[in-house]
């Protein structure tokens, strides 16, 4: 997984910051789901098709960018 996140609430337009843990756990636990069901969740222009799994949308999923507000 990419060690720097876009987190697009920092700033004039964003920043890369370290990807917290918390987050690393989370789209883990989402690649868990997807593959227990055989599922994922495709990003479209003007939303979401949910279709048979791909890893490819667990790897678009980790790379977007985040609007991200830390604790």
């Amino acid at each position: 997984m990419n060690s720097k996140t876009w987190d697009s609430t920092i700033g004039d337009g964003g920043e890369y910051i370290e990807t917290p843990e918390r987050m690393k756990k989370f789209f883990d636990d989402i690649e868990k789901v997807y593959e227990k069901y055989g599922l994922s969740i495709e990003g479209r222009h003007a939303g979401f098709a949910i279709r048979k799994y791909n890893k490819k949308d667990v790897e678009d999923l980790r790379v977007a960018a985040k609007h991200y507000i830390g604790e």
